[in-house]
């Protein structure tokens, strides 16, 4: 987590963008990307469900994973499951 990277790009808070991430819309260009992609996040995730399906439906070749009962962090409460979901992953696109 390298913060000077985090501020730069996001800003110092969560709520308010102020860097060169502000107004970055990329959802357009992700047709684009032909290998498997794995998107994954937390069932309360600030990230959502929603979100990430949308985001995994505009790629071509995108799937997605929910981890049930957890949040944005979910690679630390769920490490097994998380785990579990990216060695899938790998093996089945490695």
């Amino acid at each position: 987590m390298n913060q000077d990277i985090y501020l730069s790009m996001w800003g110092p808070s969560e709520f308010t963008t102020t860097g060169t991430l502000k107004g970055a819309d990329l959802l357009p260009l992700l047709p684009q990307i032909s290998i498997p992609a794995l998107l994954i996040c937390g069932e309360h995730d600030e990230a959502s469900p929603k979100t990430v399906f949308r985001y995994r439906d505009a790629l071509c070749r995108g799937e997605a994973a929910v981890i049930p009962d957890a949040s944005h962090c979910h690679h630390i409460e769920k490490p097994e499951i998380f785990l579990a979901v990216v060695r899938d992953f790998l093996n089945r696109c490695g």
